[in-house]
């Protein structure tokens, strides 16, 4: 993806308000290893955010900042992939509910992944730039003072 880009699933219907994402999406210049990048995306559901399954896909690269007005980022099916995987996320997360993605296992020191997807956030330029302006979230944006 080169540029600035918002995508926009809206409609009452919950197949209508979705965004469903069957790959990588990934900036043509990753901000995190080159700063000057100004690639950036907006995925902004009125129900969902979907990561379709597939059992086979390893992890999962989302540079985007994902808004789910009614409901969450959803990865479909994660109990039944076969093993754990990372989720690398760039740019957040703001939803409705939190959504499980993995399931865990106790190794009597830590919880590890051994379904599904675990979260890695790598948050883009957290003190240099505002995120995405969704207009549901303007409010908790002045806790970054431009």
């Amino acid at each position: 993806m080169n540029g600035q880009f918002s995508i926009v699933a809206a409609g009452k219907d919950k197949k209508v308000g979705a965004i469903h994402i069957t790959g990588d999406v990934k900036y043509n210049i990753d901000p995190i290893i080159d700063p000057t990048s100004a690639d950036m995306l907006g995925l902004i559901a009125g129900e969902m955010v979907q990561f379709g399954f597939d059992k086979n896909r390893g992890d999962i690269d989302i540079q985007a900042s994902i808004y789910s007005q009614k409901d969450g980022f959803v990865i479909e099916k994660y109990k039944d992939y076969p093993v754990a995987s990372n989720m690398n996320l760039h740019d957040g997360i703001i939803g409705k509910d939190v959504k499980a993605t993995a399931k865990y296992k106790w190794d009597g020191k830590y919880y590890i992944g051994s379904n599904g997807s675990s979260y890695v956030i790598n948050l883009m330029n957290v003190f240099t730039m505002l995120p995405l302006n969704f207009s549901q979230t303007l409010n908790f944006l002045k806790l970054f003072p431009g």
